[in-house]
């Protein structure tokens, strides 16, 4: 007979196979539309799926660049800095209240060029107002200043509306014309709720929330139809394991009517622009 430590080890072991068979057994129920319908054993079908997964949008977007070729190629553009005094007062702006939209982004390329009549602009509503509880998924840390950029829209839109919406209730304010309200990206019924208590029309709409593809889905069929024609719908801080999964939905939006960009910049973070009723010939660039 073995000794007892290694009968204990033994079956140690045997029990971490046995948890890890039905874990590797969970995730494939958990993403049954990418596993295969077929025998073969656990192990097998666990590698399957998780490639299947992982390739899903990259192997969708091939797909749809076959049926239209180069359309993924007119719909990404990588944009650098115009010098306007637009885009530098829009940078000092966001840097004084603490975002990170110019620091660690570049995203103020973008928006001054998109927001180059200030002035006309009658409302904004931003999800995100940037928690710094370390409890809530995509927060900011302790570094982060919660309502930054609102702020920052505030100051730079003199005549708009500053909305503000975000899942933590402890950071929500109002501000002079800021006023702010929860939301749950994961929930429809919560965005559904949002829109509602909208102006009629929403000139700028920007996502910069939990950053998930379902979160961020979610949102677009909520308060898409809140955004006024000509205006604009922004998702930020997509990065590259995220992009396929985009120019995919520009292709979808594109067969409705609708344009859409993804936007690259010289620091990390994309921003996935729509605009309903523009054509892409009027996006910036």
């Amino acid at each position: 007979m073995l000794p007892a430590e290694v009968r204990g080890r033994i079956g140690l072991g045997s029990a971490f196979s046995r948890a890890l068979h039905r874990r590797k057994a969970k995730l494939i129920s958990q993403l049954e539309c990418h596993s295969p319908f077929s025998s073969g054993s656990v192990p097998q079908r666990y590698d399957l799926t998780l490639d299947a997964a992982g390739c899903c949008y990259l192997t969708l977007l091939s797909f749809l660049n076959a049926c239209d070729p180069g359309f993924s190629d007119r719909r990404r553009l990588t944009l650098g800095p115009s010098g306007s005094s637009l885009e530098r007062q829009l940078s000092e702006q966001l840097d004084y209240y603490g975002s990170d939209k110019s620091s660690s982004h570049s995203y103020h390329y973008l928006y001054s060029r998109a927001f180059n009549n200030p002035e006309r602009i009658s409302s904004l509503l931003e999800i995100g107002i940037g928690t710094n509880n370390p409890g809530i998924v995509s927060n900011m840390t302790e570094v982060g200043r919660p309502g930054a950029s609102l702020r920052a829209w505030q100051d730079f839109l003199p005549e708009a509306k500053i909305i503000g919406a975000d899942i933590d209730p402890e950071i929500l304010f109002s501000d002079g014309r800021i006023r702010c309200m929860p939301v749950d990206q994961l929930d429809l019924n919560s965005l559904t709720k949002l829109a509602s208590s909208l102006p009629r029309q929403v000139d700028v709409i920007i996502d910069d929330g939990l950053h998930s593809t379902q979160a961020n889905l979610h949102t677009i069929q909520a308060l898409l139809p809140a955004c006024a024609q000509g205006g604009w719908f922004f998702v930020e801080d997509i990065f590259p394991p995220q992009i396929d999964f985009f120019l995919a939905l520009s292709w979808i939006l594109d067969k409705q009517g609708i344009q859409s960009r993804l936007y690259e910049f010289n620091k990390p973070g994309a921003v996935f622009a729509i605009s309903p009723g523009r054509s892409l010939d009027d996006f910036p660039a």
